[in-house]
């Protein structure tokens, strides 16, 4: 995506109309999303990939007006760090659950565990 054609609109239609314009396109990006999980099909694929290059052309242009592109990309790194850890520590959580939960079966049976 080139900065420079992304200024020019800015420029074109003004700051203002343009985060309007994102918010729009996020709306739709979520009627669109809604659909596919209502549904329970991608048969509406097509509109949700539109969608979301509206979305991400908005996004660069928000960061363009806030002038956040740094300080975005370091909270997403931040984010998807955090996430990591918690699907980790999720993961380690179920499996002692499920090792207890199979060491109190064997007790319980009286089966000694291999």
């Amino acid at each position: 995506m080139n900065k420079k054609d992304l200024k020019t609109i800015i420029s074109h239609y003004g700051k203002n109309k343009q985060i309007l314009k994102a918010i729009e396109e996020m709306t739709e990006l979520q009627k669109e999303l809604c659909k596919s999980v209502i549904s329970d099909d991608n048969n509406n694929i097509d509109n949700i990939t539109e969608e979301m290059a509206d979305v991400e052309v908005m996004l660069n242009q928000l960061k363009i007006i806030f002038e956040n592109h740094q300080e975005v990309k370091k909270v997403i790194n931040t984010k998807i760090e955090r996430t990591k850890k918690r699907v980790f520590d999720e993961y380690y959580k179920k499996t002692i659950q499920d090792y207890n939960k199979e060491k109190k079966f064997y007790k319980k049976k009286n089966i000694e565990r291999k």
